[in-house]
């Protein structure tokens, strides 16, 4: 299983735009079905099981009887269930990359295959948001697990919430296989691929492709991913790189992502919202977005591009209908995206966010930001990404945080 192959190279006004089910008639028979196949199947009964760094997997997985690794937890939890890492860090249990980008064979220190169901998810989550560490284990001298998860072709229906994906050697969470109805909220992507690596097999905080659909990507934090050597062409590694259909993306915060973007959208991508993030500092490339090859049916609304290369979107040999690109707020350059052909580029604005402290990696916006009321009203982003109620002001916010006056 490979991540992916090399990589080929006016004033803000208001609106509102809602991304939700066509018709209520045709929310309420969905709902109608799903009632039903509940009603036929019974009701599912939800278990929490436990995991912590000092249990045992002989132990029964309660609360006082935690498991200790996070492949047990995993692999008895089923439809509703959920999986809770108690804080501490989670080595990769001797799964360590060879190197090749999974030419040979993947080793990642999780690997799922079972699915949840609609309405039914099963949940992997933090007791503390941010203090699970799932620690791969790379370092400048030697590798780790080649990612920390990955999910198998029959996995789906899964949320993962509040975890810290670090230093695998190419990935933190990822499929070639399809798997499909995934949740990620309010993780962390960091140090992914720090190590001189000479393949030109891709880096990855998070990835996904075809036929994967339904991911949905909220809140989470991706930096500091990337090789530090080992390749002249340094536009390899991304914070997400992903195809596949009907992708949600908002809330995001991407910083130093620095040898490649911190989304490339790949071949064959379907109806994407990418909206209210925040995108910080120079690519490799030129900017913060790659759209690549055929994609059908995306919108790039309500983000903030700080600092990029050149501009703020790139694409490359790319077939785009359907691409709306509107009402973000660009600082650090004059251009949104050199080539809009088919594209709409709306509303495009040009300021200082005001961020508080960039360089230390804090992107809340202060009084004054340019980003403050000007955004667009949008149906499926209706908080911040600390969960704060959207808007605050006369107007909701563009970027990943909403102001609190």
């Amino acid at each position: 299983m490979r991540l992916q192959m090399r990589n080929m190279p006016a004033n803000s006004s208001r609106h509102f735009l809602s991304f939700l089910p066509a018709s209520s008639a045709a929310l309420a028979s969905c709902l109608r079905v799903v009632s039903l196949v509940l009603a036929v199947s019974g009701v599912i009964s939800a278990t929490t099981y436990y995991v912590d760094p000092s249990g045992s997997d002989w132990n029964s997985g309660s609360s006082s009887s935690a498991f200790r690794t996070v492949g047990k937890g995993v692999s008895v939890a089923g439809p509703g269930d959920t999986v809770i890492l108690n804080n501490g860090t989670y080595g990769n249990e001797g799964h360590i990359s060879d190197g090749s980008g999974c030419k040979y064979g993947c080793s990642p220190a999780v690997s799922i295959s079972s699915s949840g169901a609609p309405g039914a998810y099963i949940t992997l989550k933090a007791a503390n948001s941010g203090q699970a560490i799932l620690d791969c284990g790379t370092t400048t001298s030697s590798l780790g697990c080649d990612q920390y998860i990955y999910l198998n072709a029959g996995a789906g229906y899964w949320t993962f919430e509040g975890l810290v994906f670090t230093r695998g050697a190419f990935a933190g969470l990822s499929t070639n296989d399809g798997a499909s109805f995934i949740n990620v909220v309010h993780c962390e992507f960091s140090h992914i691929g720090n190590w001189v690596d000479t393949t030109t097999i891709g880096e990855t905080g998070l990835g996904f492709n075809q036929p994967a659909t339904n991911w949905y990507i909220d809140g989470n934090v991706f930096h500091d991913i990337g090789r530090i050597g080992g390749q002249s062409y340094m536009d390899f590694d991304h914070g997400i790189y992903a195809a596949g259909s009907n992708a949600t993306i908002i809330n995001n915060i991407f910083y130093n992502i620095n040898k490649g973007w911190s989304i490339q959208v790949a071949n064959g991508a379907t109806n994407w919202l990418i909206a209210n993030n925040t995108f910080a500092f120079s690519s490799a490339g030129n900017g913060q977005i790659m759209l690549w090859n055929t994609i059908n049916g995306i919108s790039i609304i309500n983000n903030i591009f700080y600092n990029p290369s050149g501009y703020a979107i790139e694409r490359y040999q790319a077939s785009l209908n359907g691409c709306l690109i509107d009402t973000n707020l660009v600082s650090g350059s004059s251009s949104m995206m050199p080539d809009t052909t088919g594209c709409s580029v709306l509303h495009t604005s040009f300021g200082n966010p005001n961020f508080i402290n960039p360089g230390a990696g804090d992107f809340q916006t202060q009084a004054g930001g340019a980003g403050i009321n000007n955004g667009m009203m949008l149906g499926a982003v209706t908080s911040d990404i600390r969960g704060v109620s959207r808007p605050q002001g006369s107007w909701i916010d563009i970027g990943a945080y909403e102001f609190v006056p």
